[in-house]
């Protein structure tokens, strides 16, 4: 037979005609959430997964791409696929899913770069305990030596976050309620009326809120005093508890009866301002705090709370002002966590006003205080002008003098016409 050789000659960069594959990947998020540095759960459905494999030695043949997904992130497709020389295998095992990827028709040339972008999904993740890890593997049948494939494999960190919204609304019932001082002999009572304020907490954005908490704050003194305003009848929440200090009621008034207290309501009366408001600070001592736990929230859950309270008699006996206006606050908020991003902090703030009048009627003996000295002052005016006209002499004139002298007058005028008839 014919026997013939052909040689090939193959020109290689390096020595041993190895590849030198070199990886690199990055997370991209899909409009509105392009500029986002961390995966939101519940609102980022899609991320994309661009992978960038650069040739850097000698033809890379048998060219493979390993990608390992975590649990809670699938595969959708390879964006651009008629474009690219890729063909995936995917497999899913427990939740993880593998892809195992061809690149190149018979080997990827050298000093070559293939981009890929996989299109995955992230609806499934509703919590965001800890990162997410996705690694890239790439290989070759002409591998360099083991010191030089540092560059072909990526690990990827994708944050997660909680993007919270939390809304508070609000009202009380009734809006408003009359005061003022009662009888003398009334005995001091409570409001007969209750108050019942009642806040909605909602979760509206759409990743689950963790551990939310409301607090709720009524104002409860009236500065400078420290007599407490409120009663405590009720505390009701639809989740989690309500933790406040639960004092002890009472219906009893406080007010002291004597003639000290009479003058201090003259003048609490005559100085009477037309309107306060009453408001309360951070952690202030002065107000009710009702710290409510509702646990976490999922997404458009809503927790409720209900408050009665009865007003005491300090608040009915009260004449400094003619109208009270209270500012009761409720504030929504979840745990402190790095992982927790809220959106709308000006939302998750309810203000509710009640509002009080007074019934403009003094005090009985305030009302006999004011006759009696309104009597008094007009004696002793009296007394003071009836002075005055007696040091001017008014009533040391002549009065019986000037009578005589008169009637003497009119004698000789009567004698003297007489004569004057005779002549």
């Amino acid at each position: 037979g014919i026997e013939k050789t052909i040689n090939f000659a193959r020109f290689c960069a390096h020595e041993n005609c190895s590849a030198d594959l070199q990886l690199s990947a990055k997370i991209g998020f899909l409009k509105p959430h392009e500029n986002k540095t961390y995966l939101a759960v519940g609102n980022m459905k899609t991320l994309m997964l661009n992978v960038s494999l650069f040739n850097a030695g000698d033809d890379a043949y048998e060219t493979t791409l390993h990608i390992k997904l975590p649990t809670g992130l699938y595969f959708i497709k390879i964006l651009d696929l008629e474009e690219k020389q890729i063909n995936c295998e995917v497999t899913d095992s427990s939740g993880i899913v593998k892809l195992d990827c061809n690149v190149g028709y018979i080997y990827v040339d050298h000093l070559s770069r293939i981009d890929v972008s996989f299109l995955l999904d992230a609806s499934s993740l509703s919590r965001a305990e800890e990162d997410l890890n996705i690694t890239v593997h790439a290989a070759c049948e002409n591998e360099g030596e083991m010191d030089d494939l540092k560059s072909n494999k990526v690990t990827l960190a994708i944050p997660l976050k909680y993007e919270v919204m939390l809304a508070v609304h609000g009202f009380v019932s009734p809006t408003s309620f009359v005061y003022g001082s009662a009888e003398e002999n009334e005995p001091g009572t409570c409001m007969a009326e209750k108050m019942n304020l009642t806040f909605h907490v909602i979760n509206t954005g759409y990743s689950m809120a963790p551990n939310v908490s409301v607090e709720i704050m009524v104002p409860n003194s009236f500065i400078p005093q420290t007599n407490k305003l409120f009663n405590i009848l009720d505390v009701q929440t639809t989740m989690g508890e309500c933790r406040f200090e639960n004092y002890e009621s009472n219906c009893v008034s406080e007010q002291q009866k004597g003639a000290l207290e009479t003058l201090k309501d003259i003048f609490r009366f005559l100085s009477k301002t037309d309107k306060r408001l009453l408001y309360c600070m951070k952690a202030d001592p002065n107000c009710l705090n009702f710290l409510c736990n509702f646990g976490k929230m999922e997404s458009g859950k809503e927790a409720s709370v209900h408050v009665q309270l009865e007003g005491r008699p300090s608040i009915l006996e009260m004449d400094e002002t003619s109208a009270l206006k209270f500012e009761i606050r409720a504030t929504a908020f979840p745990e402190p966590n790095p992982r927790v991003i809220e959106l709308n902090k000006d939302e998750n703030v309810a203000h509710v006003l009640l509002e009080g009048l007074h019934h403009q009627r003094p005090k009985r003996h305030f009302t006999i205080a004011i006759i009696s000295s309104s009597l008094l002052l007009g004696l002793i005016l009296l007394l003071f002008i009836s002075y005055v006209m007696w040091k001017v002499g008014f009533f040391k004139r002549q009065y019986k003098s000037i009578l005589q002298e008169e009637n003497r007058r009119d004698s000789w005028s009567y004698v003297n016409s007489k004569s004057n008839d005779d002549d």
